[in-house]
């Protein structure tokens, strides 16, 4: 576990280095939405009348930072079992600390590093992972064709599909004609999409059910 926070810090380390450079103009956005987040992180912790302070700016970044949709949906999937409900600051406080990662991610995203950062897991990462016995084997997967590398799928933006799942409450490959409101082309590229994320997690799926 030591050695996957280390990771997550190491890409927060990256991505930091890359908004102080302020090559553009998009870093020295993310630089100053990553300092305001932290910032009224720290003063929700101290005082809850700022908690809508914090809701109006999640709001915000989701709409500018598409990468943070992409990582409540991941986080949505995953099995919990915490059973206490948190309280409301504290559910803001955790949302505000997402926001951070896709604001980082979008960061990694635009200067090229998730190349980077695949080709680490395959290496570094795994070797350290394979010293705690932390590495499943996924030779037989791979001999399958279900899988290629440890990188088990990638999610790409979805646009307007995203909205749709969380105005209707449901996964975004659940989504019917309906829940998508739209017809003619609009839908067919919907559609088209909504089918490529079912393939994509079918991919994910089968590969967890086979390793454990």
């Amino acid at each position: 576990m030591s050695n996957l926070i280390f990771f997550q810090e190491e890409m927060f380390y990256v991505a930091q280095n890359l908004i102080n450079f302020k090559e553009t103009k998009d870093d020295v956005k993310a630089g100053a939405d990553l300092q305001y987040t932290n910032q009224l992180i720290n003063c929700i912790s101290l005082d809850p009348k700022y908690i809508q302070n914090g809701w109006d700016l999640n709001m915000r970044l989701r709409m500018e930072y598409p990468e943070i949709d992409d990582i409540q949906n991941i986080i949505n999937r995953m099995p919990s079992d915490n059973a206490r409900v948190p309280n409301p600051k504290e559910i803001i406080v955790e949302i505000l600390k997402m926001d951070c990662w896709g604001i980082v991610a979008h960061v990694l995203i635009k200067h090229g590093k998730i190349k980077e950062i695949k080709d680490y897991i395959e290496t570094d990462f795994l070797e350290e992972l394979t010293q705690d016995d932390m590495v499943y084997d996924i030779d037989r997967l791979v001999q399958d064709g279900i899988i290629n590398s440890r990188c088990l799928g990638e999610i790409p933006e979805f646009g307007a599909l995203i909205q749709r799942a969380n105005e209707a409450m449901i996964p975004v490959f659940a989504l019917t004609k309906e829940d998508m409101g739209t017809v003619g082309n609009v839908y067919e590229s919907m559609e088209e999409k909504r089918k490529m994320f079912d393939e994509i997690y079918d991919t994910i799926v089968k590969a967890i059910m086979r390793l454990i």
